[in-house]
């Protein structure tokens, strides 16, 4: 066969555009090299052609269905479908099972717009979160550094700012002073349970983006039937604009998965780090409200000693002016010093109770830190037990070491076989 007959049937089987291409590398070459002869053409042809194969081969299903479909995705608008749903809605002349089934298409298609566009916001706002979490880490980061350096400074100047204060304005910053532990605790605890769900996320999110793609080509095979089917032109115009809505839907879903693991390292550091200063403003208001409550209990005791001095003061007064004042001022000092008596009480058991709220906090951070390493252990544990049941499933050891030990006897037995051959024959020579 002619090689230049060769290179014309080769290239027959290309497309418009990879005939041209394959053509102008032909000219070029003959023109560069002008002794090669036209077999060496065919043979280049020839290898185009494989290459111009391999690369439609290695072409990803749906990729011309993906550029059909954001080529028409600048149509395919809400404002138009819904434009279709009206007209369709104001004619007459269309039969009701052509006119519903239309209806439906174009409103499904109208549903999947709109999630295509919630999906592109969320997509935007993890990557708003790339760009602005590194930014908005170390700002934190250095408040927490801020924070760590005025720590036990913080604890001293409370002590002098509430030396001279009177007792209800010391109590009334204690009760801030707790409301903000309480609301801080509440942020440590929701940062990380955040937490947790980041560090579980990215399996799941996979999971979900293979769901997806699977979708997506099972759209590229329905949008291929509906441009083959036989249905009427109003029924498949609406079915073809479903199945691309859905597609852009799909995608961008897709796309939000991909922007969401790409955020998740940015969104971690980020809620470790607001978690962490939190957990140090926690801290603090923990030190300064034992200050605050030693100065309520100073102030309190203060104050009733120097109720009982009035008593006193008011007993002497009154003693051998009459003896039922005389009774009088003695009863009024008794209920007084018991008053007193029962006041240090209470002051103890808040004392004691704050030590076993503090206490009650510590044990709840210790059982919530062993939880984790139970769930961390019952993973490992779960993958043991894998591991030992195919372990369970693999041959023994002992087997193949008895048939090593009995290929080697066998070797052993043909080899002095062999030298005891080897001997008679010599002995008959």
């Amino acid at each position: 066969m002619p090689c230049a007959d060769f290179t014309s049937r080769s290239t027959s089987t290309l497309g418009d555009f990879e005939m041209l291409i394959v053509r102008h590398l032909v000219s070029a070459v003959t023109a560069s090299r002008a002794t090669w002869r036209s077999c060496g053409a065919g043979v280049l042809a020839l290898a185009l052609l494989i290459f111009a194969s391999g690369a439609q081969a290695q072409t990803l299903p749906g990729s011309e269905i993906d550029t059909a479909a954001i080529s028409a995705s600048p149509d395919l608008t809400a404002s138009r479908i819904k434009s279709k749903i009206d007209a369709i809605e104001a004619r007459k002349d269309l039969a009701v099972a052509l006119r519903d089934q239309a209806l439906a298409l174009y409103r499904k298609a109208l549903s999947q717009l709109e999630a295509a566009a919630a999906n592109s916001s969320a997509a935007a706002r993890f990557q708003d979160a790339i760009k602005e979490s590194p930014k908005r880490t170390a700002k934190v980061k250095k408040q927490l550094a801020a924070v760590l350096a005025s720590a036990e400074g913080n604890v001293a100047s409370l002590s002098k700012s509430i030396a001279r204060l009177p007792l209800g304005d010391v109590e009334q910053q204690l009760n801030t002073t707790e409301g903000e532990i309480a609301k801080l605790k509440t942020e440590v605890d929701q940062l990380q349970t955040t937490l947790r769900e980041i560090a579980s996320r990215p399996t799941a999110a996979r999971n979900e983006q293979t769901g997806e793609k699977k979708k997506l080509d099972q759209l590229v095979e329905s949008r291929a039937s509906a441009g083959n089917s036989h249905e009427a032109s109003l029924v498949a115009d609406a079915r073809r604009a479903s199945i691309v809505a859905e597609r852009l839907a799909v995608s961008a879903k897709v796309n939000l998965l991909e922007q969401e693991l790409i955020s998740l390292p940015a969104r971690e550091a980020r809620a470790a780090a607001s978690r962490d200063l939190a957990a140090a403003k926690r801290n603090i208001r923990q030190k300064q409200a034992p200050v605050l409550e030693a100065r309520i209990n100073e102030l309190r005791k203060s104050d009733a000693l120097q109720k009982q001095a009035q008593a006193d003061s008011v007993t002497r007064q009154l003693s051998g002016q009459n003896p039922i004042l005389e009774e009088y001022a003695k009863t009024s000092s008794t209920l007084h010093q018991k008053q007193a008596d029962v006041t240090r009480s209470i002051e103890e058991a808040q004392s004691t109770l704050t030590g076993v709220n503090a206490e009650i906090a510590r044990v709840k951070d210790n059982l919530a830190a062993a939880q984790q390493i139970l769930e961390i252990g019952s993973v490992g544990e779960g993958l043991g037990e894998y591991l030992r049941v195919m372990r369970a499933q693999l041959p023994a050891n002992r087997g193949f070491a008895h048939r090593d030990l009995r290929a080697g006897c066998s070797h052993c037995r043909c080899a002095s076989e062999a030298a005891e051959c080897r001997s008679r024959a010599t002995r008959s020579c």
